[in-house]
């Protein structure tokens, strides 16, 4: 569940176009305790993210490392890296 704590005095807006065996795109805007899920792209993104979805689910399942996903071209970006690192605090296991 998302935490609201980490997201205090936090702004970001995040584009996921999500690949392969299954096909999304989503926004996902974030302020302080509060976020939102859109569909497609919506806004400016500080952070888009363009990922094989089957690549994503081993990655939230701690099969398959962030680098690993980079270097395989599993996972591309534009922006800031950091806010996917900042939203991950926001779902601590």
């Amino acid at each position: 569940l998302f935490q609201r704590t980490p997201a205090h005095n936090w702004h970001s807006t995040l584009h996921f176009d999500f690949y392969g065996q299954e096909s999304l795109q989503a926004t996902l805007v974030i302020t302080p305790r509060e976020l939102k899920v859109l569909p497609g792209k919506q806004g400016k993104a500080k952070l888009a993210l363009k990922l094989d979805s089957t690549a994503w689910i081993r990655f939230l399942n701690q099969q398959i490392s962030l680098p690993r996903l980079l270097l395989t071209g599993k996972l591309r970006f534009r922006g800031d890296l950091r806010e996917l690192e900042r939203f991950g605090k926001c779902f601590p296991n």
